[in-house]
């Protein structure tokens, strides 16, 4: 057995770091959702949320620590564990299985988007077809006919 997998058997294969209640969502933060898709990236929200989840993240990673420590220590490798404590952290991250930001998508309600193509339509029945409003909104979008 190598050095590398002997302390990697005594960390978990999955991890959780993040406990996202279920009342918790982004309902309150339209600002958010807002700058996200304003910019198509959601990179602020992800910013955010590891701002609001950073504390909790580093409580479950040393509890998690401590008990790797612990369990080398009964097998008498403190020294060990010191040596590669980087490393095994490192691993535990790489190991998480939730993400805050995906939590709180999924806990949201939908959120209602209206978007303005640019083009007129007439909305009084009769003063145009349903094809040419479609077609209007079609071009506008840059939309090949039959697409949608």
């Amino acid at each position: 057995m190598n050095n590398t997998e002997s302390w990697k058997k005594y960390v978990p294969e999955t991890v959780s770091l993040y406990h996202v209640d279920y009342r918790e969502n982004l309902d309150e933060r339209e600002d958010l959702q807002e700058q996200c898709i304003r910019n198509n990236n959601m990179g602020r929200l992800y910013e955010t949320v590891m701002e609001c989840y950073a504390e909790q993240e580093a409580e479950s990673l040393l509890k998690i620590l401590e008990e790797i420590k612990e369990k080398m220590a009964e097998e008498k490798r403190q020294e060990e564990f010191e040596e590669h404590r980087e490393e095994i952290t490192d691993l535990i991250l790489n190991r998480s299985d939730t993400d805050p930001a995906e939590e709180l998508i999924k806990n949201s309600a939908a959120v209602n988007m209206y978007y303005s193509p640019g083009a007129k339509i007439e909305e009084r029945i009769g003063k145009e077809s349903r094809a040419m409003s479609c077609y209007k909104v079609r071009r506008a979008l840059k939309l090949k006919k039959g697409q949608f």
